[in-house]
């Protein structure tokens, strides 16, 4: 089925709960017309994880693909995260794979920026911290958020820094609601717990209002941005709009607060090379440039069509990692990895053929 497809490869690499150096190649299908198919290829342990592993078993993975023979020139995508031996194997890569672009995830790139929003704005980070604490295990103190709330707003949320945009969500919450939060935590004895203590000493800092407004006001915008490239089945043109608008939004701020966030979206940009030439490639496809300067040299004006549904993340591989953690529950720790394998092979496929009969439908 795949002998003649052009294809995108992502790989990323994990630690479970037992030690053990995991890897896992997902590759898709690029068609012209429409999204293509996605699958678990191959997951691997390693040894150790490093640039030359990584190549290894990306090398090996095609090999698994096309037994009889690989077809380097088919390989037309990369996608992984930004860590420095990634970008050290894409390299190594491209020396066999001559038309392969290696792209590193943008979604990351976002993630990055607002881990960069989060570590300028400490003072919202600790309220955000604390008041979640506050509430933890505390039926009481629960209770009186909802007595004093009438019922009328969630409980604060509990943001997970490795999912990315919750830390904003969670800012535009205490920003709407900030006036209620502070009454509630007021009513409450500092003695009880740290975390009271923490959050009174915050909430009452004179800038807090105003610096939870202007996070509102010009962040608002990312976590849908992240959450729209996550999305599957996505055209290039739609994610690189996306890119691009919020590059733009971001670069027109000009305080001193948030220089230092503009400048990290343009380091993290920057150091994408492969974002650059994706970029062209739109901008071929779309007919604004009508050359091919600066494409791998290799890559042919047919390759190019190939990218209209071009994806630009590595979220796919890292769902097979979801999954993965699933299967390797408390009472699964003694199953081999080469069973473990075929288990993680079989149910993340089983749900890519669900999801195609569902689109269908």
């Amino acid at each position: 089925m795949l002998t003649k497809k052009k294809i995108w490869v992502s790989v990323d690499e994990t630690t479970d709960v037992t030690g053990r150096f995991v890897a896992n190649v997902v590759i898709g299908t690029l068609e012209i017309d429409r999204a293509g198919e996605i699958f678990l290829l191959h997951s691997e342990e390693l040894e150790k994880t490093n640039h030359s592993t990584i190549f290894k078993l990306f090398d090996k993975a095609m090999g698994i693909l096309w037994p009889e023979g690989v077809q380097h020139d088919n390989v037309l995508l990369f996608l992984s995260d930004a860590a420095p031996y990634m970008v050290k194997a894409g390299k190594c890569i491209n020396t066999l794979y001559s038309k392969c672009i290696h792209l590193t995830c943008l979604a990351h790139a976002f993630h990055r920026i607002a881990e960069k929003i989060r570590g300028e704005f400490s003072d919202v980070d600790k309220v955000v911290a604390s008041v979640k604490k506050v509430f933890r295990k505390s039926p009481v103190r629960i209770k009186t958020f909802l007595n004093m709330t009438n019922n009328e707003i969630p409980l604060p949320p509990e943001p997970i820094l490795t999912r990315w945009g919750t830390w904003i969500n969670a800012t535009l919450y205490y920003c709407e609601h900030f006036s209620k939060i502070h009454s509630v935590i007021q009513t409450f004895d500092d003695d009880d717990a740290a975390s009271i203590k923490t959050a009174k000493k915050y909430l009452k800092k004179s800038n807090l209002p105003c610096q939870l407004t202007f996070i509102k006001a010009n962040f608002e915008f990312l976590p849908r941005a992240i959450t729209f490239l996550e999305k599957r089945g996505t055209k290039l043109s739609d994610s690189l709009k996306i890119i691009e608008d919020t590059k733009n939004k971001i670069s027109h701020l000009k305080c001193t607060k948030a220089i230092p966030i503009v400048n990290k979206m343009n380091d993290v940009l920057d150091k994408n090379s492969g974002y650059n030439i994706v970029l062209k490639i739109y901008k071929i496809l779309s007919g604004v440039v009508e050359n091919l300067e600066g494409l791998p040299e290799d890559m042919t004006n047919d390759d190019l069509a190939y990218f209209n549904y071009a994806p630009i993340t590595s979220v796919d591989v890292e769902r097979s990692f979801s999954i993965y953690k699933n299967l390797l529950s408390s009472n699964r720790r003694r199953f081999t990895f080469e069973n473990i394998r075929k288990y993680l092979i079989v149910q993340c496929n089983f749900q890519e053929t669900q999801n195609d009969s569902e689109l269908m439908m």
